[in-house]
């Protein structure tokens, strides 16, 4: 709001002695200085229309990177329990593999025990067979 000793004093001057020329200098002013006020005003209101709609599209860019965050929160925590999941079967696997490796050692030790045994069982059969062979010959 203008005060009024803002308001500089018009000159008097002898030509216009009722100061006519200075009240349309005013006027005139007055009615420029509202033309620029309405339309400060009409950019103010652009400038809030354009700001509400920059408002409402970030908003709703913020809500669409909030759901991608869950979404993606939601499947890490899947590949998490995955990843342990695997890690629980790679460990009873490790132990099982562990496990038939002991036993197949075990197994081949047996298979080495049980083929010695079958080489002296051959040879002591292949005797007793010459051996009774013979005895028939001779008979």
């Amino acid at each position: 709001m203008v005060k009024d000793y803002e308001i500089p004093m018009p000159r008097w001057e002898l030509s216009d002695p009722f100061g006519r020329a200075a009240i349309k200098s005013l006027r005139y002013d007055l009615k420029k200085a509202l033309c620029e006020r309405d339309g400060y005003r009409v950019e103010l209101e652009d400038t809030l229309k354009c700001q509400g709609r920059a408002v409402d599209r970030l908003t709703k860019s913020l809500s669409a990177e909030q759901q991608r965050a869950t979404e993606l929160d939601r499947r890490l925590q899947m590949s998490e329990d995955a990843r342990k999941s695997l890690g629980e079967k790679l460990s009873a696997q490790s132990e099982r593999a562990s496990k038939l490796e002991n036993e197949l050692a075990y197994y081949k030790s047996r298979l080495e025990l049980v083929e010695g045994d079958f080489n002296e069982l051959s040879k002591e059969h292949e005797r007793v067979i010459r051996g009774l062979t013979d005895k028939e010959a001779e008979i």
